[in-house]
């Protein structure tokens, strides 16, 4: 009986730990997920994309934000901050790459001025 009560307790905890885990990736989605929908919201007012590009860029800016956020949360203290800056340039190269492919020539000019004043702004500049 002691055994039963044992394993009855031990899927529970396992359970519980299942669904913490899988509650704590949902809520990272979700956040990523807002943050992307605020980029593209930023995105289609200053290079007024069209229906077809908004829906396009969506997953390439979920994908970034929740690659950067896998990034942070990868992170330890023995790592020297310049292979983070590497890895998160990485991150950066390959969206650009992903909204190349989507946006014209001149709302890429656009893109990269909006992502150099916003650099700036984090810089307190």
């Amino acid at each position: 009986m002691k055994n039963v009560i044992a394993l009855i307790a031990f899927l529970f905890i396992g359970f519980a730990a299942n669904a913490q885990a899988a509650g704590a990736t949902n809520t990272a989605d979700r956040e990523a997920k807002a943050r992307a929908e605020k980029m593209v919201a930023r995105m289609k007012e200053k290079l007024q994309l069209t229906a077809d590009q908004e829906k396009a860029i969506m997953p390439i800016m979920v994908k970034h934000y929740t690659d950067m956020d896998n990034l942070k949360k990868s992170a330890t203290a023995p790592n020297p901050p310049t292979d983070m800056q590497k890895a998160k340039a990485d991150i950066r190269r390959v969206t650009d790459r992903e909204l190349n492919r989507v946006l014209t020539p001149e709302q890429m000019v656009k893109y990269k001025e909006m992502q150099k004043k916003r650099g700036e702004e984090g810089q307190g500049k």
